[in-house]
């Protein structure tokens, strides 16, 4: 026996050692304890108090007791996570502050809200939301962020089909769309697809764990579907369609698969002028009126209500008051009771005026430069999930008002997303 057949075996017994990539992550104490806030996160505050929203109440204004011992106890989790981690999140910070400047202008919107108080609390949440943001950034590599957003995934699709089925007062609503554990069926439909957008990224290692990650994907498209939310169908139609182009374009050269994304581009102009022309007859055909159930009444009325503060808008969190102050107008001009402006662009607006949203917009040109950089010149293969948790972000945001929204997962993976796209455009990140 040769000193090359001893050595062999013994290489491959200690490569059989180490912690498979896809188990390592779960070896941490602090990992299981985020997954309660990360829930939480996940249902934008809306994991238990959602459930009374759907039914009719406003969980936004009610503050109660149980609310805020729900929202406290989450917080105090995330905060004891990240504080050993405090000067990794602040190096994160200073390679990447554009959301550091967008908050710095909500926390200086407090002076001009008519509600100073209430702004400040929320201001302050959003600035742990980001910097939570900041922390899974600092603390893990992108496939263990990947890894943990579809284990939350995971469990809210298996929870969701728990309460569908075995209390369908708390899993559906009273006209019979599944809600499973989110706060409404819209929301359901929405954040369902944020959490499945890591699949096909993912290095998922043996059958069994490849299989039930497709059962999971399945069930999640299910849930969606049953929803009947048509928010949540284009926005799950948008995803699986950026995971086939993502598997075509992998197999060609940069500048060949350049050439077919300015082709994809173009093909998409097209379709949505068509879309436009023909607006009244697709709404039709997917059940649903011309107004998009209210929709277009509501932004008339919140865009007469930013004509009258366009600058600055009224505060972080300072339009939405019931039926005091501006937002009464918006809400009898309507005759329907709400709590935000159903478009992310709109609520930016109305909060933080043209200049919040230009600098929100600003955010976005560059996140597209760095994924640009990231994808084709560094092909950094997580700007792929990145870049998708943009293309989320932005589609759904016509619909829903989840930008820069605080305790919420779509604005920690927003902040995710755009550092990870800084750092796969600056090589930071392995291809």
């Amino acid at each position: 026996m040769t000193t090359a057949d001893i050595q062999m075996p013994l290489s491959s017994l200690a490569e059989q050692a180490q912690p498979a990539p896809d188990t390592a992550l779960w070896h941490s104490v602090r990992t299981w304890w985020l997954l309660v806030p990360m829930l939480y996160f996940a249902t934008a505050g809306t994991l238990i108090v959602g459930q009374d929203f759907a039914r009719g109440t406003n969980f936004v204004g009610t503050g109660s007791a149980f609310t805020r011992s729900e929202q406290t106890g989450a917080w105090l989790i995330a905060v004891l996570a990240m504080l050993p981690s405090y000067r990794k999140i602040l190096t994160a910070i200073r390679s990447y502050k554009p959301f550091i400047v967008m908050l710095a202008l909500a926390l200086a919107s407090v002076f001009w809200s008519p509600v100073p108080a209430d702004s400040l609390r929320r201001v302050t949440l959003l600035g742990l939301t980001i910097a939570f943001g900041y922390f899974l950034v600092a603390k893990y590599s992108p496939e263990d962020q990947m890894r943990l957003m579809f284990a939350i995934g995971r469990i809210a699709v298996l929870l969701g089909l728990l309460l569908i089925f075995a209390a369908p007062y708390y899993g559906q609503t009273d006209t019979g769309e599944w809600r499973g554990i989110f706060g409404s069926h819209a929301d359901s439909g929405m954040f369902l697809c944020f959490l499945l957008s890591p699949y096909p990224f993912l290095k998922i290692i043996g059958t069994f764990n490849r299989l039930s990650s497709l059962i999971i994907v399945l069930l999640g498209f299910l849930e969606i579907f049953m929803t009947q939310s048509r928010g949540g169908w284009l926005l799950a139609a948008v995803l699986i369609g950026y995971w086939l182009v993502v598997v075509l374009l992998r197999k060609f050269p940069a500048i060949e698969a350049l050439s077919i994304v300015n082709m994809l581009l173009i093909l998409g102009g097209g379709l949505a002028w068509l879309l436009y022309e023909n607006f009244a007859s697709f709404t039709y055909l997917i059940g649903k009126d011309p107004s998009l159930t209210h929709r277009t009444l509501i932004w008339r009325a919140v865009r007469i209500a930013i004509g009258k503060r366009p600058i600055l808008g009224y505060g972080y969190g300072g339009f939405w008051n019931g039926f005091e102050g501006e937002s009464a107008n918006v809400i009898l001009s309507i005759g329907v009771n709400i709590t935000h402006a159903h478009d992310g662009y709109l609520n930016i607006w109305l909060q933080l005026g043209v200049l919040g949203l230009g600098l929100f917009i600003s955010i976005l040109v560059l996140a597209f430069k760095d994924a640009f950089k990231g994808f084709f010149i560094r092909r950094a293969s997580v700007a792929s999930w990145y870049f998708g948790i943009l293309l989320l972000t932005i589609v759904g945001s016509v619909d829903e008002s989840f930008l820069m929204k605080y305790d919420a997962l779509t604005t920690i993976l927003l902040v995710v997303a755009c550092v990870g796209l800084r750092q796969a455009a600056r090589s930071e990140i392995a291809a």
